[in-house]
């Protein structure tokens, strides 16, 4: 049977942490956002009961992420106070810019990725 997922993304150490929880569909936002959440993603897998065990196949059909947060082009970055010099040989590295997020982390704006415009920490 195949089921979808979202996968809610929170600040971690070095990666981003996240938290999985099925979802009936993919065609609307989640409405049951962890605190911290500064983004999403849909996907979907099939599984199958098997003499009693759940097998899961592969992660498939990941959508683009949805973050909560401002766009920032390179020049935007360039303009910031202060010593920027890694976010800005960073942010240099992608062609759509980056999302200054509601947690104040950084992530690359890839293809297909959307934002919803929000306040984020100076």
């Amino acid at each position: 049977m195949l089921k979808h997922y979202v996968e809610f993304l929170l600040p971690g150490s070095f990666f981003p942490e996240s938290i999985v929880r099925e979802v009936a569909d993919r065609t609307r936002p989640p409405i049951d956002t962890p605190k911290n959440c500064f983004g999403y993603t849909f996907f979907s897998r099939t599984e199958v009961e098997l003499d009693g065990e759940i097998l899961r196949g592969q992660i498939k059909d990941r959508s683009p992420r949805t973050y909560f947060g401002k766009v920032m082009t390179l020049e935007e970055v360039k303009a910031m106070p202060g010593d920027n010099r890694i976010l800005i040989s960073n942010v240099s590295q992608y062609p759509r810019g980056a999302v200054k997020t509601v947690c104040g982390n950084w992530q690359p704006l890839e293809e297909g990725d959307v934002v919803i415009q929000a306040e984020v920490p100076v």
